[in-house]
């Protein structure tokens, strides 16, 4: 199992290094939303139909993909649609020239909570916001993102579909996947089926 999500782990950090390369069009590029003060909850306009910032809240399931999900927050606008809000309590760090971005791995995670409230509920939604410590985005919902997305739950799937028997092995020559530590491992999302656990 700890050699399947090695696996799939690296299958995403590749799939996110080949898109970053790829130049995003102006419509699908995460635009900058007024960040507030530490007290700002970052959230649109609209009533909270869902929340998830305890961590208790049932995931939402998309009936026709194979995609479940748990959005901080899903906010009802005025106008019918659904936002989901994900908080992220890192800090962006800010380049030599111009404002932080958002990491991309984090806006793949939120793209996958707009394709599965879109899946649910009509009229789909438009954004999604990603609200950092010191930063916050409003995502679009496109065509392009929504495919990357799909992309990669795909190859996961087929990953899964082959089994922990024909998952890619590592060579020696690779080195490891990464130098453990009580820290990292504590905040890790693999640390409860990884080998090379620190803790």
């Amino acid at each position: 199992m700890g050699l399947l999500v090695v696996a799939v782990v690296l299958l995403l950090l590749l799939m996110a290094a080949i898109n970053i390369a790829r130049t995003p069009s102006r419509r699908s590029t995460p635009r900058p939303r007024r960040h507030g003060g530490p007290r700002a909850t970052g959230l649109p306009a609209g009533r909270i139909v869902y929340s998830d910032a305890e961590g208790t809240a049932r995931p939402l399931t998309a009936r026709r993909l194979p995609l479940t999900g748990k959005p901080d927050y899903v906010v009802l606008t005025p106008d019918g649609r659904r936002v989901p809000v994900e908080l992220k309590s890192a800090r962006l760090r800010r380049p030599r020239q111009g404002e932080p971005i958002p990491r991309h791995e984090d806006v793949l995670q939120l793209t996958t909570y707009l394709i599965i409230l879109d899946d649910l509920y009509a009229p789909p939604p438009r954004y999604g916001v990603l609200r950092y410590a010191n930063a916050t985005f409003e995502v679009p919902y496109t065509s392009d993102l929504r495919a990357e997305a799909l992309e990669i739950v795909a190859a996961m799937q087929a990953l899964d579909a082959a089994g922990p028997d024909n998952a890619p092995a590592r060579g020696d020559d690779e080195g490891p996947m990464g130098t453990p530590s009580i820290p990292l491992c504590r905040a890790c999302a693999f640390k409860e089926v990884c080998d090379d656990t620190a803790v």
